[in-house]
């Protein structure tokens, strides 16, 4: 009898030395997938606010990206299990933080912050000093995610201060949670393409004299014509139709585009008048691409 317990505590010794000698030897945060342990990235913890409080988060993907994580693996010294936290991240363009002056107030954030925290269990590894083990309670979803120490969102502008920093991933592909900057770049172009069509659009619309469908496309300083302001718009387009004539050509001269506003210069020549210098302004309201304002 005594023979079997000592051949079984000599057996689980050395299942948990061989797993022991398994686990990284280095400092970090692992991502544990089907048995190799892959290094996340750590990256430093941004924040914007004012003297009193912050918002804190991350500019994108380190460059970490999964199909799924069978569990996290936490090597580092001196961390306090209490405060490690994971969480899902969303794209956040504005934020509330208080003032001391007028209460809240509302500042422009542009990066990733925290959408909700992962539920987890969390053990210390066998022999293992400063090593925990993170078991997920159920599958991510897709996602970019961030393992961090602490909040990850609003906070005193102090605590943001103070180097804060955070290993992330993402289960899915990286490309599909850009920085503010890719992002902007990627809105600047869509307006670029919308603008042509919407030129385009205009102009064939006109010189078909079909004004009231202008006012599809058309809506002045942003609102919509209704009643009495699109009477007006479609009695003034048919007097400069009976003087200018047809729409011959029109040309892109300039394109000046600030992310969700282009403001663009077109040379148009007209069938009575000839060549005229014109300016649209374009604008992204609601999801609608509109033209706001002819010069």
């Amino acid at each position: 009898m005594k023979t079997n317990i000592y051949s079984i505590i000599i057996a689980l010794l050395f299942f948990l030395i061989c797993c022991s000698s398994n686990m990284p030897e280095n400092f970090g945060v692992y991502a544990s997938i089907k048995g190799e342990f892959i290094p996340l990235i750590k990256q430093k913890v941004i924040f914007k606010g004012n003297l009193l409080e912050s918002i804190m988060g991350l500019n994108s993907p380190s460059g970490k990206d999964f199909k799924n994580v069978d569990y996290l693996l936490i090597f580092l010294e001196g961390v306090n299990p209490e405060f490690i936290k994971l969480s899902k991240l969303k794209f956040k363009r504005y934020g509330s933080i208080n003032n001391t002056m007028i209460g809240k107030s509302n500042i422009e954030i542009n990066y990733w912050t925290i959408s909700k925290e992962i539920s987890f269990k969390i053990a210390p590894v066998f022999s293992k000093k400063n090593m925990y083990k993170l078991n997920l309670k159920n599958p991510l979803a897709e996602g970019f995610y961030a393992l961090h120490f602490g909040d990850l969102d609003i906070n005193s502008t102090i605590e943001a201060s103070i180097g804060k920093f955070a290993y992330d991933f993402v289960i899915g592909k990286c490309e599909n949670y850009p920085s503010y900057n890719v992002i902007k770049k990627q809105n600047e172009t869509k307006l670029k393409e919308k603008a042509a069509g919407i030129i385009s659009k205009f102009n064939n619309l006109y010189n078909n004299n079909q004004f009231y469908d202008i006012g599809e496309i058309y809506w002045p300083d942003g609102y919509r014509m209704t009643g009495n302001k699109l009477e007006t718009y479609i009695q003034g387009s048919t007097n400069w139709f009976k003087n200018a004539g047809k729409v011959e050509s029109h040309t892109i001269r300039t394109v000046n585009i600030s992310e969700f506003v282009g403001i663009i210069t077109v040379e148009t020549v007209y069938e009575k008048i000839g060549n005229q210098f014109e300016q649209f302004t374009i604008k992204l309201v609601g999801n609608n691409y509109v033209l706001t304002a002819i010069k």
